[in-house]
């Protein structure tokens, strides 16, 4: 099903699958280390880095996306980058079922 998705819907569900892990909620949003790097994680989706490049520069541009620092990201809107996969709702229940 995955596969079937598009590269900004890869890439959001990817974001949401590593933060659900690994995040924690602070006052700037969900905050999240991005342990791999960024051709790893182009791979891992199956995009060229230069495509995973554009599409997370388009969520930061829209306020979703924010880089605290090298390897470490910031979820500023939760809400929008969850629209923006069809499989948001399946993550979030599979991480509700781990816990």
């Amino acid at each position: 099903a995955v596969g079937a998705l598009s590269g900004e819907e890869r890439t959001a569900s990817f974001l949401i699958e590593v933060a659900m892990r690994t995040g924690h909620l602070t006052a700037c949003g969900v905050v999240f280390d991005l342990a791999m790097a960024r051709s790893d994680i182009a791979d891992h989706l199956a995009l060229n880095a230069d495509t995973l490049s554009r599409i997370m520069s388009r969520l930061k541009a829209k306020g979703v996306l924010a880089a605290a620092t090298r390897g470490r990201a910031i979820i500023k809107d939760w809400q929008s980058l969850c629209a923006m996969t069809p499989i948001a709702g399946a993550l979030q229940q599979m991480a509700g079922q781990r816990r």
